[in-house]
């Protein structure tokens, strides 16, 4: 679109040999042969640290007539600060969902790029396809597709779970969760707990309410997500459920031994909303006396402020007391 306005064009991304292969490939039309297409590797000194180059890249994208990028780049946000005008470009602005999908699914492999680059495509088609709502089973093709590309990525083996629940499929979700706890488990828990993947937290649903001993794994998993936030009832009631299963107890057993990543959360106030919003489900769901809900919260709520940023612990303090006052 901008070589065909006559316009130069600069490629940015952390992806160095992305940027490299893009910028062959629009040098590769005879047609704009007059025009520069350069990526912001050429323009700056290789003795620059990460951060230095951060700044530099920031300060040139902002000298430039328009950028073009996702809604949510926090590099777009500062750019819109530092050149004081709105000279962002959404590519949402541009395609709709519809077209986005069959560009993407057309040149998924045109260009050979990382298998990182290809998997992150593929769960773009994902994304895109849940949106436009496509057939659940193509849908999980591209999430499958981008597993394939990136075997390593716990991510897309969670997402991919939750497909299977979406569908009812218990067999295949234990199935998954049997090989991953007993091969990924540490890599597994960190990503599936982690803050920095806020989408997970609605998921956590999904294991917590089930309570069938015939898959024990989802069960298990359940009961650590109820470790992690403190539900003990809940993890005994759970605890109870997958034990039931002798064929994989002992297994269990010695799955109960590994350890919860601990993290600072986000914010306070998110962690409380989120653990608050759990235990009320799971108070619901239960025969949890109003007294026993009652008495877990402070308790609840102390778990979730005392992992924020501990600078602040005494604000918290202050703010447990007058929510059990109220």
């Amino acid at each position: 679109m901008e070589l065909k306005a006559n316009n130069h064009i600069i490629i940015f991304g952390q992806d160095i040999q992305a940027n490299h292969i893009l910028a062959n490939h629009l040098k590769s039309f005879k047609e704009f042969s007059h025009l520069n297409v350069k990526t912001c590797e050429e323009f700056f000194d290789k003795k620059l640290n990460d951060i230095q180059r951060a700044f530099f890249e920031l300060n040139l994208m902002a000298r430039a007539f328009k950028v073009y990028s996702t809604k949510n780049s926090g590099f777009a946000g500062l750019i819109r600060m530092i050149s004081a005008d709105d000279r962002i470009v959404s590519y949402d602005k541009i395609f709709s969902s519809e077209k986005q999908f069959e560009i993407i699914k057309e040149n998924i492999q045109r260009l050979k790029f990382h298998n990182l680059q290809i998997a992150a495509s593929y769960f773009k088609l994902f994304d895109l396809s849940k949106n436009l709502k496509k057939p659940i089973q193509e849908s999980l093709e591209y999430l499958l597709k981008a597993l394939e590309f990136d075997k390593e990525n716990m991510a897309y083996r969670i997402f991919i779970m939750k497909e299977f629940f979406n569908q009812n499929k218990y067999k295949e979700i234990d199935s998954m969760l049997k090989n991953i706890l007993q091969t990924q488990a540490k890599e597994f828990l960190q990503t599936m707990l982690s803050p920095i993947f806020g989408e997970f937290e609605c998921y956590f649903y999904d294991y917590v309410y089930f309570d069938d001993e015939n898959f024990p794994y989802i069960v298990f998993m359940g009961s650590k997500i109820c470790e992690f936030f403190r539900f003990s009832q809940r993890k005994k009631y759970l605890r109870l459920c997958y034990l039931k299963n002798e064929q994989e107890r002992k297994n269990l057993l010695n799955l109960e031994k590994m350890s919860i990543p601990k993290y600072f959360f986000r914010s306070y106030k998110s962690n409380v909303r989120l653990a608050l919003r759990l235990h009320r489900k799971i108070y619901k769901s239960q025969n949890i006396t109003k007294k026993e809900y009652f008495n877990q919260i402070p308790l609840i709520l102390m778990k979730a402020l005392k992992d924020s940023f501990k600078q602040k612990y005494l604000i918290y303090k202050l703010f447990i007391l007058d929510i059990i006052k109220k």
